[in-house]
């Protein structure tokens, strides 16, 4: 048996290849899954999939189920994309269901597939193995051709449209919208996020469209009602609105955590109701919010480390030896729609001290709009100290360079990068923000010996690090 990830992860450098063909060629050699798969949910999207499909994975398993949940990409480790319950895939299981499919499958059809194909895969054999009830999994990229859309789902979740991976999908967004509705099936139920950025009538009519072919859509959106909070959100699709209010014990987590909750929660109820649950559906018919964040503690699995997550960090240097306390705000945002989330938190947080008062480490990917990014982040952050991180697909800038943005400091990694901002003072009461990809996230965490050995955190707890300059 292979000791490594070698073989899979060289297909990564390929490019991405969209279509279905070589999943239902796979799947048409693996009966043992295609007759065998536990009913799934499809969480897609531009931004938000992470955290609707953690937070169902949440509620599915505080309500009894066994649950499979797969994320991409992983943060740290390969492992963090598989879980089931509170159990994470290991590596000698991961090999060997490699291996299963190496011997399952005729070698054109093993060969054809890409990276992301073979995970797919990989989570799928991790379920059936695990005896799941019922999968979350998260799309990859765009929807119709994605590989998670060879499962059916029973229901089916479009968290947002914005402009990401352009190269693939374009930069239209109603397009951009249609192409991730590829995920819907008739006669199943599609929840849509807010798609307030998009064109309103186009979008009903998509939506009226959708329901004549047997879509049964619900829609979420911000209450925005002159007397409402921003709080307060409504449910369409089901005759009379039903408005929704989160409890007074969610006031310290994000908007955006509390928008994909309310997704996740209006998921499982569809899922109930597919399922014809009548026992476990009347918990939630009417007050579906308190049902869930009143009755137990979030916790998260690694792969959702980086979402707008405290970071208390120890930097020693020669100077410090005992080492300074300093605070940083993790967060993957990874396109402009992302860096607009991450800014409007920052000023609704309680340590938030004003525009330009918290520095920001970044680091992007070469085939994300660094620019618009990089000018985005200047609005509201100074200094802005860019770095370079591992990944092939990582961004490098040259030191000095004024062209893409006024006094920007371009170090070589995260560790020069953390001197520059160190040089100029550390303060506990002004986090610094690190943002820009998931891949670099994933370098910081690892430096600084921040990452959960258990595979899972508190959700309001801060990760505690401590490096050496």
């Amino acid at each position: 048996m292979q000791k490594s990830y070698e073989d899979i992860f060289q297909r990564k450098s390929d490019h991405i290849k969209p279509g279905l063909e070589r999943m239902q060629a796979a799947l048409t050699h693996l009966p043992q899954l295609k007759n065998h798969i536990a009913p799934s949910m499809l969480i897609g999207g531009t931004n938000g999939k992470g955290s609707t499909a953690v937070y169902l994975w949440n509620v599915l398993v505080k309500q009894g189920y066994r649950v499979g949940l797969y994320t991409s990409p992983h943060v740290v480790k390969f492992e963090e994309r598989f879980v089931v319950n509170n159990q994470w895939a290991t590596k000698g299981q991961i090999l060997l269901m490699i291996e299963e499919l190496r011997a399952s499958l005729p070698n054109a059809v093993y060969e054809d597939l890409s990276f992301f194909e073979i995970a797919t895969l990989i989570a799928l054999l991790f379920f059936k193995e695990n005896k799941t009830d019922v999968n979350v999994v998260e799309v990859g990229l765009g929807g119709r051709f994605d590989a998670t859309n060879a499962l059916d789902p029973v229901v089916s979740v479009i968290t947002s449209i914005d402009l990401d991976h352009e190269e693939y999908l374009g930069s239209d967004l109603i397009n951009i919208f249609k192409e991730k509705l590829g995920i819907a099936r008739s006669k199943k139920p599609l929840i849509l996020g807010s798609l307030k950025n998009l064109n309103q009538e186009k979008v009903q009519e998509i939506v009226a469209e959708l329901n004549r072919s047997g879509v049964v859509v619900k829609r979420l959106e911000q209450d925005e009602r002159e007397q409402a909070s921003s709080e307060s959100w409504f449910l369409e699709g089901e005759g009379k609105p039903k408005f929704l209010k989160f409890p007074r014990t969610w006031a310290a987590y994000p908007n955006f955590k509390k928008k994909a909750f309310l997704l996740a929660l209006t998921a499982y109820r569809e899922y109930l109701i597919s399922q014809n649950n009548e026992e476990k559906n009347h918990h939630i018919d009417d007050q579906f919010i308190d049902f869930s964040a009143h009755n137990f503690e979030l916790k998260y699995p690694n792969c959702y480390l980086g979402r707008f997550q405290h970071l208390e960090l120890t930097v020693k240097s020669p100077e410090l030896p005992q080492g300074k306390k300093a605070s940083f705000i993790l967060d993957v945002c990874h396109n402009p729609a992302g860096i607009k989330t991450l800014i409007a938190e920052t000023r609704k947080s309680p340590w938030y001290l004003g525009v330009k008062r918290h520095g920001v480490l970044v680091s992007i990917l070469r085939d994300k709009d660094y620019e618009a990014m990089l000018r985005l982040l200047a609005s509201e952050f100074s200094p802005i100290v860019f770095f370079s991180c591992e990944s092939p697909r990582a961004l490098h800038l040259e030191k000095n360079n004024q062209s893409v943005l006024e006094n920007l400091v371009v170090t070589e990694n995260f560790t020069k990068a953390l001197g520059v901002i160190q040089s100029q003072g550390f303060d506990q009461k002004s986090p610094v923000v690190i943002c820009g990809s998931v891949y670099a996230l994933g370098e910081v965490i690892t430096a600084v010996n921040a990452y959960p050995e258990s595979g899972f955190f508190k959700s309001l707890e801060p990760l505690l690090g401590e490096i050496s300059l």
